[in-house]
């Protein structure tokens, strides 16, 4: 075993929880570093006699978050209560080479969120906020080449497949009325945008509607705003 690689992947035991917690670091086993979760450190502080450390890989650092994130996954970790670990991270793919995107792809492939999961990250993500400054890096990590589906379409295939898969869904938020500071904060991010229909032709421009097709038109926008008003 290389121990002279910068990085490698390790496994907590601790003997009196019976529990364990998988991570990985870019050091070395013995810069005192101990791991990232908060509650392992606070039982690890209290009785750290209770604890011992297994290196299971040494690596490049890439390679030891993927190797890392395959063995959560495995375990099923974040689930798992004999686990410290509260989520299974792995590297981004973007940052990521073919190989290593491969390897996230397949471990991601046939894994669904359970119920429990999914309450769990909506109940973690309330009040969040995001600064503009993270919504900017974010962006740029996904503009031009670095964007997967950059210069690509969806095939009439791929529509259809959209499309049926959400028949028969009720929107979120469906009945749910906009606030005075929703629709201000709408207003002005619209302001001194062209309409999006702006030197477009309409699509009834040069058509003969019947009087039974314009009664028609004429009932569903009524419907319409009396539904809005409802709201």
């Amino acid at each position: 075993m290389n121990i002279q690689k910068p990085s490698f992947l390790y496994k907590w035991y601790d003997k009196r929880k019976d529990m364990y917690y998988i991570g990985s670091h870019k050091g070395s086993p013995d810069d005192g570093y101990v791991c990232s979760s908060k509650h392992m450190l606070q039982e690890y502080k209290k009785r750290p006699e209770d604890f011992s450390r297994e290196i299971l890989e040494f690596g490049e650092f890439q390679e030891i978050r993927t190797k890392e994130y395959e063995y959560l996954v495995s375990v099923d970790a974040k689930n798992n209560n004999k686990y410290y670990n509260l989520v299974h991270s792995y590297p981004t793919t973007h940052t990521s080479s073919p190989k290593i995107s491969k390897i996230i792809s397949n471990a991601l492939k046939g894994h669904k969120h359970s119920e429990e999961s999914k309450k769990k990250m909506s109940e973690k993500a309330i009040g969040r906020v995001v600064s503009e400054e993270t919504k900017q890096k974010y962006r740029q990590t996904r503009m031009g080449l670095k964007n997967g589906f950059y210069n690509k379409k969806h095939s009439e295939e791929s529509k259809k497949k959209m499309s049926d898969s959400l028949k028969g869904r009720t929107p979120w938020n469906k009945g749910i009325p906009r606030t005075e500071e929703e629709k201000i904060k709408i207003s002005e991010s619209n302001k001194g945008n062209p309409a999006w229909n702006k030197g477009k032709t309409s699509w009834a421009k040069g058509k003969n509607f019947t009087e039974e097709h314009k009664r028609k038109i004429s009932d569903a926008r009524k419907r319409y705003w009396k539904r809005i008003k409802e709201e």
